[in-house]
């Protein structure tokens, strides 16, 4: 063989070798959310991965602003083992366990939280995802990064439809807010 040759063959090599590493590497991400305060609305955990059938995996978040207050496994895998005692204090754990086989893919869905706006407008919270483990369906870990969200509590929008009447007459206009679970108001129209 010559240096070419040889140069070549290392090249090729090299190129295989991080086409292998990167096509390995799994992704679990949490998807950032928005709400008004007092409403009630949901985020997915995702994967990328290969064989992936059982997961492990701790969310954390600020319970000053969310609360978590289900946890939703996707069937596929198995029976979930989810532990929402410390929900209140902004830890949930939730897990899998799955004797089946793994998927395979981008974005499958692993669970999806239901979480309660307990803040104030414009605050937010880091949604913090902690991988304990994830197995293939030959029980093997399966190396993964986090992809991680955020949170932020978004102003109630007040609106008021348009109106006219003569002079000394009256008319009835509606007002509307996209608030949440709205307990209470005082509004004042001049």
């Amino acid at each position: 063989m010559n240096l070419k040759t040889i140069g070549m063959i290392i090249v090729v090599a090299v190129c295989m070798g991080f086409m292998t590493s990167a096509a390995s590497a799994a992704l679990i991400s949490i998807g950032d959310g928005s709400e008004t305060p007092w409403a009630t609305t949901t985020v997915n955990i995702t994967a990328d991965a290969g064989d992936l059938a059982n997961f492990d995996i701790t969310v954390t978040y600020d319970p000053d602003v969310v609360v978590v207050t289900n946890a939703a496994n996707d069937p596929t895998f198995g029976t979930p083992i989810n532990n929402l005692e410390d929900a209140a204090n902004g830890t949930v754990r939730l897990a899998s366990l799955n004797t089946g086989s793994g998927e395979t893919g981008d974005n499958i869905l692993l669970s999806t939280l239901t979480i309660e706006v307990v803040g104030t407008p414009w605050e937010t919270s880091d949604l913090t995802l902690t991988i304990n483990e994830l197995l293939n369906s030959s029980e093997d870990n399966i190396d993964a990064d986090t992809d991680n969200g955020t949170f932020t509590i978004t102003q109630p929008v007040i609106s008021i439809s348009d109106g006219s009447a003569d002079a000394g007459a009256t008319t009835t206009v509606n007002i509307t807010a996209d608030a949440g679970d709205l307990a209470n108001f005082d509004i004042t129209v001049t």
